[in-house]
C-alpha cells in the first residue's frame, strides 16, 4: 500500500479495531464504497466455506498420516509436515468425524484461518466427538485452536486489534 497516510489508517484501526475495507485498483471508487456498505459484517460471514478445500487433497508420503483439516490452511503448514516425513491429507472443514477416520490418522491438526470460530458449528459439533472418540494427538492452530475451545466449552470473543500473541489475555485464577 503506498500513496495514503499510512500513519492515519494505524491511527484509525487502533481507535475502532479491525474493519472491513477495499484495495480500489480502478476509478469506481463509488461501487467499491457501495461494495463495503453492502458486506456482511465480518463475525457475520464464513469465510471458512469460501477457501476451504471441497474434497480431500493428500501431500506428501510417510509412514505416519496426518488430517489437516482445512479452514485456510497456509499451504507452507502442510509443506512443512511433508517435509518432515508426515502424509498430510487435508480435508474440508465441515467434514464429517467418520469420514476423518476413515483415513487411520495418527494424528489431526485443525488448521488456521479467518473469522468468528462461532460460525463453524459443523466443525465444532465434530470436534466434540474426536475428543471424545480419538485417542490420538490434536492440534489446533488459531482459529482451530479456538474451534478446540469452544468444542471443550469455553467461550471465545474477538479482540479489538485481532488474535496476536502480544494481544492475547492470560487470566491467573490461581492467585
Amino acid at each position: 500500500v503506498y500513496d495514503i497516510d499510512t500513519r492515519e489508517l494505524t491511527k484509525k484501526l487502533r481507535v475502532k479495531g479491525v474493519m472491513m475495507g477495499a484495495l480500489i485498483f480502478d476509478e469506481d471508487v463509488e461501487g467499491a464504497l457501495k461494495a463495503i456498505k453492502e458486506a456482511q459484517r465480518y463475525e457475520a460471514k464464513n469465510y471458512v466455506d469460501e477457501i476451504s478445500v471441497k474434497e480431500p487433497k493428500t501431500y506428501g508420503r510417510g509412514k505416519k498420516k496426518v488430517v489437516m483439516i482445512d479452514l485456510g490452511v497456509k499451504y507452507n503448514i502442510i509443506r512443512n509436515l511433508a517435509s518432515r516425513g508426515f502424509e498430510v491429507t487435508v480435508v474440508p472443514y465441515n467434514f464429517s468425524f467418520d469420514d476423518i477416520m476413515n483415513f487411520s490418522p495418527d494424528g489431526i491438526v485443525i488448521s488456521n484461518g479467518p473469522g468468528d470460530p462461532k460460525i463453524l458449528t459443523t466443525t465444532i459439533e465434530n470436534t466434540k466427538k474426536m475428543l471424545k472418540e480419538y485417542k490420538k494427538p490434536i492440534l489446533g492452530i488459531c482459529l482451530g485452536h479456538q474451534i478446540i475451545a469452544l468444542a471443550l466449552g469455553a467461550d471465545t470473543y474477538k479482540l479489538k486489534f485481532g488474535h496476536r500473541g502480544q494481544n492475547k489475555p492470560v487470566v491467573d485464577l490461581t492467585n
